[in-house]
């Protein structure tokens, strides 16, 4: 399996945000880090679309990382526990509603499984507060 590159996250009050790239991978990968502890994820949750036919038996199909655009997903734990995934075109949102101890248990499996990737440092970043006007 091939690791995902996150390319971004963040922390505030009881959740944490992870942005990630899409890859064909991608399914294997969320199954890695929200199918153990802490939040034991139903594995075909993640990977399969659940529907139901006429005679309300339930049918599978596969889920394909190319046909997820601007769409969202979410999962709900015990003791409240919220995932949501919000797709986008080429990256993916992963927002964690959860209490520190389970978003520390989530990153650390995130260390062990994704690739993290570096911030380019020689882009210029435009500031208002250093932007002094000429008139």
């Amino acid at each position: 399996m091939q690791k995902i590159k996150i390319i971004g996250m963040g922390n505030k009050d009881n959740y944490s945000f992870v942005i990630a790239k899409k890859n064909k991978d991608f399914f294997k990968w969320l199954k890695e880090i929200l199918c153990c502890e802490p939040f034991h994820i139903d594995p075909s949750d993640i990977e399969y679309i659940k529907s139901f036919d006429i005679k309300c038996k339930e049918k599978f199909k596969k889920k394909k990382i190319e046909d997820c655009v601007d769409c969202h997903e979410n999962y709900m734990g015990f003791n409240d526990d919220r995932i949501d995934i919000f797709y986008g075109r080429n990256k993916v949102f992963i927002v964690v509603n959860t209490t520190q101890g389970k978003r520390l248990k989530f990153m650390r499996s995130l260390e062990k499984n994704s690739m993290w990737t570096k911030p380019k440092s020689n882009k210029k970043v435009f500031s208002y507060r250093n932007s002094k006007n000429k008139n």
